[in-house]
């Protein structure tokens, strides 16, 4: 049997674990306080967590909770702290803003905390004890992060482009709302391919260009007709770009779809206009040239070629002027003069 003489009293015992109790919580990185003698919320114990994050020093120990930081008066947290009190229910707040006076300013502190009510032995609430995290850090972090990424979606949905991202299969991660100028099968933004809205003469050569893109990572760049939500087609310049990892892997593309439609019609005309003059200069007799305002031949006139039998290294800029007599030579540059 044990020898009850060596024990030590039982009062001892109580106030070693008291004691190893107070120090586990002054030691813990998380904030505790315990409040007594409801309603003035004394302060009966906090640890240096708490003295951190309120900006204060254990010289409040002992005084009431709203003479220590009498801007809570108007928050909810004392009458949070009542409740509990009376109630003896436990009270859980994640991510709740006090703003209190700091460092000889007000500054928004948040917390995740629990108000845990204490009871005696009869059963009867004696305190509450505030066991707490400051997580202000990472709240402001984490709405600077959300303020910035709603800036950046403002910012893309003013592009005149499609914007997209897709990861390295190709499937779509990000687009902004220009998607919704597109054609799609039960209009789903969400979930979409180029492939839904390309023109089924442009889907294979857009699908050589996109697995030349893969296989050989570079730039993606190609001319496709798409659908839009009115059943037209118009064509866009698609261009790409791979994003890497820090070992080189491609993770990402991110790319631009651009209407270029006007430029293609334009691109056509003048191709027919360049090529009725051209049908117009073999039919003539006549030579037919241009020059820019100084006289300078600047391109390549085929008529003048074919007539002088000049090559256009030899008639470009004043070349052509050494094909007149040497007469008047002089009299027709000075006319240009």
């Amino acid at each position: 049997m044990a020898d009850l003489k060596k024990s030590p009293p039982l009062t001892q015992v109580v106030t070693d674990s008291d004691t190893e109790f107070r120090n586990i919580l002054m030691q813990s990185p998380s904030i505790f306080l315990i409040l007594k003698e409801f309603p003035d919320m004394i302060i009966a114990f906090a640890n240096e967590p708490l003295y951190r994050s309120w900006g204060r020093t254990p010289d409040i120990l002992g005084q009431p909770l709203l003479d220590v930081l009498p801007e809570l008066k108007d928050q909810a947290f004392p009458a949070l702290l009542k409740e509990v009190f009376a109630s003896g229910k436990t009270c859980f707040g994640n991510e709740e803003k006090a703003t209190i006076s700091k460092d000889g300013q007000m500054q928004d502190i948040y917390y995740n905390y629990v108000y845990q009510p204490n009871f005696n032995s009869q059963g009867l609430v004696t305190g509450v004890t505030v066991m707490a995290t400051d997580v202000t850090e990472q709240v402001v972090s984490r709405r600077d992060m959300e303020k910035k990424e709603k800036e950046l979606t403002q910012l893309a949905n003013t592009l005149p482009a499609l914007l997209w991202v897709a990861n390295s299969r190709g499937e779509i991660l990000y687009h902004n709302n220009q998607i919704e100028n597109f054609w799609l099968t039960d209009n789903n933004y969400d979930k979409w391919t180029w492939q839904d809205f390309c023109h089924p003469d442009d889907m294979q050569p857009s699908l050589n260009a996109w697995n030349k893109a893969i296989s050989n990572p570079g730039s993606h760049e190609v001319e496709q007709r798409l659908r839009m939500k009115d059943g037209t087609y118009r064509w866009h310049l698609t261009k790409a770009a791979p994003y890497q990892d820090e070992n080189g892997i491609i993770t990402k593309w991110i790319g631009t779809t651009t209407d270029i439609h006007n430029h293609k019609l334009l691109e056509e005309k003048l191709k027919q206009n360049e090529r009725r003059y051209r049908s117009l200069a073999k039919a003539t007799t006549s030579i037919i040239w241009t020059t820019d305002p100084e006289g300078r031949f600047i391109a390549e006139q085929i008529s003048w070629s074919d007539y002088t039998g000049q090559s256009w290294n030899e008639y470009k800029d004043w070349g052509w002027i050494d094909m007149l007599h040497p007469d008047d030579r002089e009299r027709v540059k000075d006319t240009w003069m």
